[in-house]
């Protein structure tokens, strides 16, 4: 399976508690807000309630605006405690090119922070046939690096996802959850004429457990990309409760890889 471009982390570990679990009880739709490349880069116009969580910055060949959207700051406000289920990035149906435009041309859509279990599922929806049949390494490819330039068209290009109007790309997580599902037994008491107490119960067992999301974790990061000026991204995070397995302590989790379900052509 190939690899997304989704920087990681070696590995991750977090303790969850009880009250943690159940303060994550409920799942919700965050919408993040409208964000608009301007000409000048890397300027960017921001619609929506956390602007703090958002800021943009040139890339090396100083010829593209990266967005750089903050997932831990957003879920610290948003939605604490819970896990991120998926992201949307869809065309908000207001570009410079009307009716007729092939929407939005998302260039990069990469992750940094995330862990090294996950998978990333990729679904295409909107006007474009061509992302309706690419298969997800094709999808994975076209979002993997900022290489498109402003005056690219959708026809033919390999580098881009063109969003058609009003058309989105959303990405579901996966991940692994390490479960220890207890402490062992304790220390012995001390028996007749003994003066030591009897050895140390074993540790606690391990299983794993797939969850239908992302362990958020500081530092998390979403960069995006859009290949012109003018365009406007809507961008959706979608947050689940941490799951339950009963008397759980660690999580361990660790990268992003990319899987998407097949399409009949």
């Amino acid at each position: 399976m190939k690899t997304l471009n989704f920087q990681s982390v070696a590995q991750l570990a977090c303790l969850v508690s009880p009250a943690l679990l159940a303060a994550s009880s409920e799942a919700g739709i965050v919408q993040m807000g409208a964000v608009r490349h301007l000409p000048a880069r890397p300027t960017i116009s921001y619609t929506g309630s956390y602007a703090t969580c958002f800021t943009s910055s040139v890339d090396a060949s100083g010829m593209r605006t990266i967005i750089d959207v903050d997932i831990s700051q957003a879920a610290q406000s948003a939605a604490p405690g819970m896990i991120l289920r998926s992201i949307t990035i869809q065309d908000a149906g207001t570009n410079v090119y009307g009716a007729s435009s092939p929407g939005a041309d998302l260039d990069l859509l990469m992750l940094q922070g995330a862990d090294a279990s996950a998978e990333m599922t990729l679904d295409y929806t909107g006007s474009v046939t061509q992302h309706n049949n690419d298969s997800q390494a094709t999808l994975a490819a076209r979002i993997a690096a900022a290489d498109a330039i402003a005056g690219d068209t959708n026809t033919g290009m390999t580098h881009f996802v063109s969003l058609g109007l009003g058309g989105e790309l959303r990405v579901d997580f996966r991940s692994l959850m390490i479960v220890q599902s207890g402490d062992g037994g304790g220390e012995g008491g001390s028996g007749p004429g003994s003066s030591s107490g009897g050895e140390s119960g074993g540790s606690g067992g391990t299983s794993t457990q797939v969850i239908e999301g992302l362990l958020i974790s500081q530092g998390m990061h979403l960069y995006l990309s859009e290949a012109g000026a003018g365009e406007t991204l809507n961008i959706t995070f979608e947050f689940a409760a941490v799951p339950a397995p009963g008397a759980f302590a660690l999580l361990s989790l660790a990268g992003v890889f990319a899987r998407k379900r097949r399409r009949s052509c």
